[in-house]
């Protein structure tokens, strides 16, 4: 316990730095609920596999409420970063483990009633090697999911599909300004620059393909863009298939399209459904923004 309480207190030191105080980047949801989710686990399936009758055995040791205080007190100040709610994470996770490794031994010792101590002769060995496998399993699974979600923000579909629908209605709105000078409608004749044009970074970290001699235009968004913070990764597997994302395709005909994967740079197809179309006000709207600027 001693060496537990020594590695918690070097992880609060850490947690307690200056640039974690103030930090802006506390755990996402899925970090948040490894973190809080393992020591209830491990108090499930050590009472399920028989482990707390073992323990009471021992000599006790009134610290209860000290220990429980501590751990809350631990887990509050580890969410001001999502590094400290990772490494938080990492030591419950530890301690879970070593809880799963000691019922297995446990089981084991108590598979032979002869030689097994005292306090095992009544234990299930079965019901102690299962649990305490599970626990170890569970654990590791755990301590990779919250590796894996540890620095994942997902965007908000509303925030994408409004930048991909102004995206859109400028490229609409420039090659209908070129075909009233050239006959001709163009796309991709407006300035590079996306900020110049009020229209979200987002699509930034999408992708724009222009058709032949740039009459058809198609914008993508899949789901690697995860955060609207300019950094971030997507969970890999087999974490990323926990839960679904959004991945977004915009065209000429001014449909804005959508899919829910799991694969990180997988595009939304052409069959896909629509999901939001382009107005004729915010197409003219964005032609008026454009004809100031030229």
């Amino acid at each position: 316990m001693k060496r537990i309480l020594s590695l918690a207190l070097a992880i609060l030191s850490l947690i307690l730095e200056p640039g974690a105080v103030f930090a802006n980047q506390p755990p996402g949801p899925v970090l948040a609920l490894a973190e809080i989710s393992i020591l209830p686990i491990m108090m499930l399936f050590t009472a399920f596999g028989g482990g707390y009758g073992i323990l009471s055995q021992r000599k006790k040791r009134r610290r209860g409420f000290l220990l429980a205080l501590g751990v809350i007190l631990l887990v509050i100040l580890s969410f001001v970063h999502q590094a400290s709610a990772f490494l938080v994470c990492m030591l419950f996770c530890f301690i879970a483990i070593i809880r799963g490794i000691t019922m297995i031994s446990w089981g084991k010792a108590a598979w032979s009633n002869e030689e097994a101590p005292e306090r095992l002769k009544e234990a299930s060995p079965r019901r102690l090697i299962t649990f305490g496998s599970l626990l170890v399993i569970g654990s590791v699974f755990i301590s990779g999911m919250a590796y894996a979600f540890m620095y994942y923000y997902p965007m908000s579909p509303k925030r994408i599909e409004e930048a991909l629908e102004k995206y859109v209605a400028y490229e609409i709105a420039g090659a209908r300004i070129e075909a009233e000078k050239t006959g001709e409608m163009r796309f991709g004749t407006m300035e590079r620059d996306l900020y110049a044009y009020r229209v979200d970074s987002v699509i930034r970290r999408g992708k724009v393909e222009y058709g032949k001699d740039f009459k058809s235009v198609t914008v993508y968004i899949p789901p690697n863009v995860t955060t609207g913070y300019g950094y971030g990764w997507f969970p890999f597997f087999p974490f990323n298939y926990i839960v679904s994302y959004p991945s977004y395709r915009g065209d000429e005909t001014g449909r804005i399209r959508m899919i829910r994967t799991h694969e990180q740079f997988e595009q939304c197809p052409v069959s896909a459904p629509v999901v939001k179309t382009v107005s004729e006000n915010d197409i003219k709207n964005a032609m008026a923004d454009l004809r100031k600027r030229e």
